[in-house]
């Protein structure tokens, strides 16, 4: 009689013991279905691609004097203040020559273009930015707007034209700041005097420590750091800047010749949605990828320009080709969570509890508490271990989920105790 009690008992544990991992095999069947998913460690970034802008402190250089150039360091170099960059010389004959060649290498096209640009640069300014009197004019325009939806009580836009107001007023009182800053980011030298004559020459050494940039893109007086809430980013940002070479055999009095960019700091510009300028903390770090290569900003300001919203970091650390860079696409990660990842789906509200459905072993669903530390439309990112709920109206610490764990998917379509399988 013992002895058959013992068969029985082994029998119904090797039975169970089928049951349970034939169980666990259909189950895995029908996880591969989207049904569930295992637990696991992992981290979620929350990041965005946008349009960037950069803005440099920059010293440009142009000459007095026409002549023949010589080059003594390279685009992008670093250098030390008062170091020897280029001269320029005259030699009759060299000078008939490269002239000469350089007259053929510029099209009609390119002298046109280069006619225009120096007309309409007042005009361009003007239309990239925006006055402090218009900026009035949209301010009051919002506020009687706001008087009139309040006398139809139209309380939803309400709110929204009160969030634009402020995002109006937030800029005018930073258009005020800077108007009263004396600083200038961008400066323009010049070098030389006079006629050179046969044997004579001109050497240009850097006036500051930064950056060699052999290139224009002629924006440099309109693009400067105190221009920054000033202009109109979604019309700046539509179109290509043409980023010219300053380099020649032979240059005329009044060209630019070289500049020197301040690689200590720089900002960067992008252009973000306006429902996206409340994610973006003034003195924040954010992480800043451009060019495959991942640096650090800071948060300065976020604003609105136009339509969208302008958000403002400043940058330490150099990027490729930053000297030349002015327009480039930029990906922002705002946030990096860390913790158990599972998808947003399953998160839940049970009897004001936030939390997943696991399957037990049973094959049952089970409500386990959940504290989420971040998550997009995809997945989130809980918090592993133990969590704080109230229970009874009493604050308890209770085990949340574990690693491998199985969340099912589409937590909103179970409830305590659902048999899963």
């Amino acid at each position: 009689m013992r002895l058959n009690f013992w068969r029985l008992l082994r029998t119904i544990i090797f039975l169970g013991i089928i049951i349970y991992f034939g169980g666990r095999f259909v189950f895995n069947l029908i996880s591969d279905e989207n049904i569930a998913q295992s637990v696991v460690y992992g981290q979620l970034n929350l990041e965005n691609t946008y349009s960037g802008m950069v803005f440099r402190n920059e010293i440009l250089i142009s000459t007095n004097v026409s002549g023949n150039a010589r080059y003594f360091v390279s685009d992008g170099e670093k250098i030390k203040k008062g170091i020897k960059v280029l001269e320029i010389y005259f030699d009759p004959e060299l000078s008939a020559k490269d002239k000469e060649k350089d007259v053929e290498n510029s099209t009609n096209e390119d002298i046109a273009q280069e006619i225009e640009t120096e007309d309409n640069l007042s005009q361009t300014v003007q239309s990239l930015t925006v006055s402090e009197e218009s900026l009035e004019l949209e301010i009051q325009t919002l506020a009687n707007d706001i008087i009139k939806a309040r006398e139809q009580k139209k309380f939803l836009l309400i709110k929204d034209l009160k969030q634009d107001l402020d995002l109006k007023i937030d800029k005018k009182i930073m258009l005020k700041a800077l108007s009263s800053s004396g600083d200038k980011s961008f400066k323009q030298t010049f070098v030389g005097q006079g006629e050179l004559q046969e044997g004579q020459s001109v050497v240009f050494k850097s006036p500051s420590s930064g950056i060699v940039s052999f290139s224009s893109d002629d924006m440099e007086s309109v693009l400067t750091l105190e221009n920054i809430y000033k202009l109109d980013y979604e019309n700046l940002m539509k179109e290509p800047i043409k980023v010219n070479s300053l380099t020649s055999e032979f240059v005329d009095a009044g060209d630019a010749v070289y500049k020197i960019v301040d690689n200590s700091l720089w900002m960067l510009v992008a252009l973000i949605d306006k429902d996206e300028i409340s994610l973006y903390e003034e003195g924040k770090y954010v992480n800043v990828e451009i060019a495959g290569q991942v640096s650090y900003g800071t948060v300065s300001k976020v604003f609105e320009t136009g339509n969208k919203g302008a958000l403002v970091l400043k940058m330490t650390e150099q990027i490729p080709d930053f000297q030349k860079t002015r327009l480039t696409q930029v990906k922002i990660t705002r946030e990096n969570y860390q913790g158990f990842k599972v998808p947003s789906s399953s998160i839940v509200l049970r009897n004001d509890k936030q939390g997943v459905f696991i399957v037990g072993v049973d094959s049952r669903a089970v409500f386990k508490p959940v504290q989420v530390i971040g998550y997009d439309d995809k997945y989130a990112i809980v918090k592993d271990g133990f969590v704080d709920v109230m229970i009874d109206g009493q604050e308890k610490h209770v085990r949340s989920i574990e690693i491998n764990d199985e969340v099912l998917i589409n937590g909103n379509n179970y409830y305590e105790g659902d048999k899963i399988i």
